[in-house]
């Protein structure tokens, strides 16, 4: 007797449909249905709970022997008939691609719509998150919308940066100048705060993203873990070094200027730099504690 067979007689004896030992076993309905169908094998762990589930030993389920009689035998109930899923083919454009063809429209209309209103450059300055969120469609399969407010997220944050001086990582320098009376314009203070705010939102929405994944330690892992901590400590370092070895040069007006538009560049790097890998050490240490809690219930 083939395993599928088994398993669907033992599930019928038993009076258990496929939802219900899909449910005990923690896997999906299909997957039991394709077990029965002999289109897919249990690994060892799920053969384990399968035999334990039904009382019998694992020799007798996988090898189909029939278990001795008992002395009085219970009938069986009416056996459920067997259902087997096919899984739906997906359409020959998936919905990203279509949102991705969508946004380029949009931009491309953009483009055109400035143009005849005399400005091209802005055209083209408003339709970059259009351009860059349509080729993310294509580029990711999950996680597109999470990767657009990003994308659309940073464009902001640098044009705040040198248009107002006010940006998500500028927001205690601001609140530092408010409070020492050098700076009067508290729309900056609020515009920086608004900013952080949707920065610190992001970040949160991307580690929970994440909040299924499963990570075992290794020493893999572990010099990954620490390749992260030395890369966000030399973010806060080099750039520091570079603005003070950069100091001396600052001796007439246009090498102020220039010293203190480079100073900003490496402002906007070093923050967007540090964006990834805080996100990216998060993520593993939350990963690393789940495979932890969940040795800790087998145990």
């Amino acid at each position: 007797m083939r395993l599928g067979e088994t398993i669907y007689r033992l599930r019928t004896e038993k009076g258990m449909s496929q939802g219900e030992l899909a449910e005990a076993l923690s896997v999906s309905r299909q997957s039991v249905s394709k077990w029965e169908t002999d289109g897919a094998t249990p690994d060892l762990e799920k053969l384990i709970k399968l035999s334990e589930l039904f009382g019998i030993s694992l020799d007798t389920l996988v090898k189909g022997r029939e278990p001795a009689a008992e002395a009085a035998p219970v009938p069986p109930p009416e056996p459920e008939p067997r259902v087997i899923y096919v899984e739906r083919a997906e359409p020959v454009i998936p919905r990203r691609k279509i949102a991705g063809y969508a946004l380029f429209g949009l931009a491309i209309l953009v483009v055109l719509l400035c143009t005849i209103l005399g400005g091209m450059l802005a055209g083209v300055l408003f339709s970059l998150p259009f351009w860059v969120c349509g080729s993310l469609c294509f580029l990711f399969k999950k996680r597109i919308g999470l990767w657009c407010s990003w994308s659309v997220f940073f464009m902001v944050d640098v044009f705040l940066h040198f248009a107002t001086g006010s940006a998500s990582g500028s927001f205690l320098g601001v609140l530092r100048g408010v409070l020492q009376g050098y700076l009067n314009n508290h729309v900056t203070l609020w515009v920086s705060l608004a900013a952080l705010l949707m920065l610190l939102a992001l970040v949160i929405c991307t580690i929970r993203s994440y909040r299924d994944k499963v990570l075992e330690p290794s020493r893999q892992v572990t010099r990954r873990m620490i390749l992260l901590v030395l890369g966000l400590a030399l973010l806060y370092v080099v750039p520091y070094g570079i603005s003070m070895a950069l100091q001396p040069y600052a001796v007439d007006g246009q090498s102020i200027y220039l010293i203190t538009r480079v100073i900003q560049v490496m402002g906007i790097v070093q923050q967007w730099c540090r964006i990834p890998l805080f996100c990216r050490l998060v993520i593993d240490l939350l990963a690393l504690r789940r495979w932890q809690k969940n040795k800790e219930k087998e145990c």
